[in-house]
C-alpha cells in the first residue's frame, strides 16, 4: 500500500493502487465518482460488493464500477 497525503479524503489516505479508466462513466449520485477515460484513479478501498471500487481522481471521491478501469502495477510503492 502506499500513504499519500489527501485534502479531498481528510488527510492521509492509504491506497491500495491506481488505475486507469476505460472508458467514461457518468456519476448517478453524491456517493459515485464521474470518470473520464484516461483518467487515473487512486484506488482507495476495492472492499466492494457488485463490482464497485472506491477511489479518487482530480480531488473527488466515490465510488466507480471497477470493470470501467484497468489496474495499474507499480514497484515505486
Amino acid at each position: 500500500m502506499c500513504d499519500y497525503s489527501s485534502p479531498a479524503a481528510g488527510g492521509s489516505v492509504r491506497y491500495t493502487g491506481t488505475a486507469r479508466a476505460r472508458y467514461d462513466f457518468s456519476a448517478r449520485d453524491r456517493t459515485e465518482l464521474s470518470l473520464r477515460e484516461g483518467d487515473t484513479v487512486k484506488i482507495i478501498s476495492k472492499k466492494s460488493t457488485n463490482g464497485w471500487l472506491k477511489g479518487e481522481v482530480y480531488g473527488r471521491v466515490g465510488l466507480f464500477p471497477a470493470n470501467y478501469v484497468e489496474e495499474e502495477h507499480s514497484d515505486y510503492c
